[in-house]
C-alpha cells in the first residue's frame, strides 16, 4: 500500500523535503532507529524515546540511569549500563527482552529484529532471542541461548550455505545483528559471519579486511574500511547492497530494513535503498552530522552539537517521533528548501 519513489538511487539530498528537529532534546551523544521508535542518549546518562509504542518499545523502564550505550531493535531496546549489565524491553516473542541470568561485564550490545547480541569485555559474545537460521548458535552442541565466540573454532553451520566461522583469527571487537543473520569484526579488520544466507548476507567477501565499523540490515551487511570506502553483500532487490564510493570519505554508517544510511567526512548524509516514503530523502539543511541511524522507515541523525534529526514517515503509528515518553520534547517540522 505504499508508493515505491525510488529503487537504486543514491541521494545526498532533495529540495523541498521535510526534517523534524527535536529542539529540547540536547546533548544527545548516541542514537538508535528501530522500525517504528527511535532512541536517544544523553550526556547525563538517561534515555529517551518517541514513535510507535505498540509493544512497549519506547516505555523505558523508570528509573532508568547510568547508560553508557543504547540499542533499537525491530520493535524492541536495549540499553547498557556503566557498571556492564543490559536491561530490555519491548515485543518479546522471540525471547528478545530475556536477558541470560548473570550477563555482566558487557562491553557493547546490538540489537536486531528478533535476537541481541551483547560483546563481553573478555571479547566473548552472549546473544539470545531467536535462533531460526542459526544466528545464535552456529555449532550444534553450543546452547541455543549463549554463544561465546572465542571458544569456537572453525564452528559449522546449520541452515546456512557457510563451510564455517573461524574465531581464532583475533578477539571480537564489534557486532552487527540482522533479520536472521550475525556479523562480527574481528580486530585484525577481519569479518566474521553467520546465521541466514538465502540472499548472501553471511557470505563476507574473502578479500574484506582493513574495516572500522560494521553495520546489519534485515539481510544485507555494510562494513567501513578506514580508508573511508564501504563494503556491502546480501540482498540487493533495492540497490542496497550497491557500494556508494563516489562520494568522498565516510565516517559512519547504518544498515536499516532494505536500505542504508551513511556520513561523509564532511558532515552531509547520503542514503541507498528503498525509497517508501521519503526515508532516503535527505533534507538539504543536514549537516555536521557525526552518526546515523536508518530505521524501518525513518532516518535519524545526530549532530555535532548534539542535537537530533528526523526525516522519513511520521503518521499516526509513529513512524519517527510522535509520542515522547514521559517528557515531551518540543518538535517543529520544517520544510527545507534551498
Amino acid at each position: 500500500f505504499f508508493k515505491q519513489k525510488t529503487a537504486y538511487e543514491i541521494m545526498p539530498s532533495l529540495v523541498g523535503s521535510e526534517m523534524c528537529i527535536r529542539d529540547s532534546l540536547i546533548d544527545v551523544i548516541q542514537i538508535a532507529a528501530g522500525y517504528f521508535h527511535s532512541l536517544a542518549l544523553k550526556k547525563d546518562g538517561t534515555v529517551q524515546a518517541w514513535g510507535s509504542n505498540k509493544y512497549g518499545e519506547i516505555s523505558i523502564p523508570s528509573n532508568l540511569n547510568n547508560v553508557i550505550s543504547i540499542a533499537a531493535g525491530g520493535n524492541h531496546s536495549l540499553a547498557l549500563k556503566a557498571d556492564g549489565t543490559v536491561i530490555a524491553w519491548g515485543r518479546n516473542i522471540y525471547g528478545q527482552t530475556n536477558i541470560p541470568d548473570g550477563l555482566e561485564d558487557v562491553k557493547s550490545i546490538t540489537a536486531g529484529t528478533a535476537h541481541n547480541s551483547a560483546l563481553l569485555n573478555t571479547g566473548e559474545i552472549v546473544s539470545w532471542g531467536g535462533n531460526e537460521h542459526g544466528q545464535i548458535d552456529p555449532m550444534p552442541g553450543i546452547d541455543s541461548a549463549v554463544l561465546r565466540g572465542t571458544n569456537l573454532l572453525g564452528a559449522n553451520l546449520e541452515n546456512a550455505d557457510l563451510k564455517g566461522v573461524d574465531f581464532s583469527r583475533g578477539t571480537i571487537i564489534d557486532l552487527g545483528v540482522g533479520y536472521f543473520h550475525t556479523i562480527a569484526l574481528r580486530e585484525d579488520g577481519t569479518v566474521a559471519s553467520w546465521g541466514a544466507n538465502e540472499y548472501g548476507q553471511s557470505n563476507t567477501p574473502l578479500d574484506l579486511t582493513d574495516v572500522t565499523k560494521i553495520s546489519a540490515g534485515d539481510f544485507h551487511s555494510l562494513a567501513l574500511k578506514r580508508d573511508g570506502t564501504v563494503v556491502a553483500w546480501g540482498e540487493n532487490n533495492f540497490g542496497q547492497s550497491v557500494s556508494p564510493n563516489n562520494f568522498g570519505k565516510i565516517i559512519d554508517i547504518s544498515a536499516g530494513f532494505k536500505r542504508n544510511a551513511a556520513v561523509l567526512q564532511n558532515g552531509k548524509v547520503i542514503t541507498w535503498g528503498r525509497n517508501l516514503i521519503g526515508e532516503n530523502i535527505v533534507p538539504p539543511a543536514v549537516s555536521n552530522v557525526k552518526s546515523v541511524a536508518a530505521g524501518g522507515f525513518h532516518t535519524v541523525a545526530l549532530t555535532n552539537t548534539g542535537q537530533v534529526l528526523a526525516w522519513g514517515s511520521n503518521e499516526s503509528v509513529s513512524y519517527t517521533h510522535l509520542r515522547a515518553h514521559e517528557t515531551r520534547h518540543d518538535l517543529v517540522c520544517r520544510l527545507l528548501l534551498e
